[in-house]
């Protein structure tokens, strides 16, 4: 087995691990969305103005980041106002729905907590920007010695491995790092349930480890979570049997110097 992953799965089995990982991603309660008193004052009159479109619509602009209640047509919808107009019988059960709602907790819907699967990532980068190394823009970085981690967001990362590093990335990273002249590219994710969505984000996190393209590039894996405990699932058994490094972010740090 891997060093890294029998590591994690040590740490992640111990006294602790959960304590530890706190650091690292403190969950936050009750952190609402703010929503502006016009804004609110103008839903009520769309509500009241029977306009299916015109509801829809303005639920799925900016001024409001979640959609008020679950519904499986609803992100399809977001991705072009022109489907909007196109499937008025969908819009029309939509604005039925919201209708239905009470005013106050259809509000309270549209200020809930952004979910902590959304979080990971932000609260990860924060983390990382105290465990002892410099983060650098992209020419400094370049430049440097050491241990350094390259600063942006991830569509930047994604676009400087592509362009500097000559990586085929489609999508963000949530990790880059120099050690010497080696450069690591990682993706970062905490996985909190066996199977559904989480397993695909699991799967998502493993395809960072499929190709290397020069001996100075390394890729891994940073998972958390439900993964590295001692069971039969599809996961762990999973984890067990790769090669590549993968490991707990509580070993980031002993990891990159151990790549010095």
């Amino acid at each position: 087995m891997n060093f890294w992953i029998k590591e994690s799965i040590r740490i992640a089995n111990a006294h602790g691990y959960l304590d530890a990982l706190m650091q690292i991603y403190p969950p936050k309660s009750g952190d609402i969305r703010k929503l502006d008193v016009s804004v609110v004052a103008n839903l009520r009159s769309n509500i009241d103005s029977g306009d299916d479109i015109e509801l829809v619509t303005k639920l799925l602009s900016k001024d409001f980041p979640v959609f008020p209640i679950k519904d499986p047509y609803v992100a399809f919808l977001r991705k072009n106002s022109k489907f909007i107009k196109n499937n008025p019988k969908t819009v029309a059960r939509l604005a039925n729905q919201i209708r239905q709602t009470e005013f106050e907790k259809l509000v309270e819907s549209l200020q809930k907590p952004i979910e902590f699967n959304r979080q990971i990532g932000p609260l990860f980068n924060k983390w990382k920007n105290t465990i002892g190394f410099p983060v650098l823009p992209e020419e400094q970085f370049l430049n440097s010695n050491g241990i350094t981690f390259l600063d942006g967001s991830d569509e930047k990362l994604k676009d400087f491995a592509n362009k500097r590093l000559a990586v085929k990335l489609l999508k963000g990273l949530d990790l880059i790092a120099k050690v010497g002249g080696k450069f690591i590219l990682a993706e970062v994710k905490f996985i909190t349930e066996i199977g559904g969505h989480q397993q695909t984000q699991f799967e998502n996190a493993l395809q960072i480890l499929k190709t290397t393209e020069r001996a100075n590039i390394v890729r891994i894996a940073i998972l958390d979570g439900v993964v590295w405990i001692k069971s039969g699932n599809k996961m762990h058994k999973r984890i067990c049997q790769e090669e590549e490094s993968v490991l707990s972010a509580l070993l980031l740090k002993k990891y990159l110097n151990s790549q010095l």
